[in-house]
């Protein structure tokens, strides 16, 4: 059973995703998908009102489109752990 998200929780993943736009910054996205956890690490190329969903870019280059509803939590990637912090 995937678990809800609160007010406060949406409004702080809100501010996450539009601080790593900004700044072009890798985040990792946990989201639900048939019944299981899924990690997504990749940097938000859009977010599609109209459709619900996020569309993510990750570093094989690969658009993933994850559905609002979908995701349960997203955190900003550290750079020594980024593709780009080596």
């Amino acid at each position: 059973m995937k678990p809800e998200l609160d007010e406060q929780q949406l409004v702080l993943m809100e501010d996450t995703i539009g601080e790593a736009m900004e700044h072009n910054l890798d985040l990792c996205f946990t989201y639900f998908e048939r019944g299981d956890f899924h990690l997504l690490i990749g940097k938000v190329h859009a977010v599609v009102q109209h459709k619900k969903e996020l569309r993510i870019v990750d570093f094989h280059g690969d658009v993933i489109r994850l559905q609002f509803l979908q995701f349960l939590l997203c955190s900003q990637i550290l750079p020594c752990c980024s593709k780009t912090g080596y």
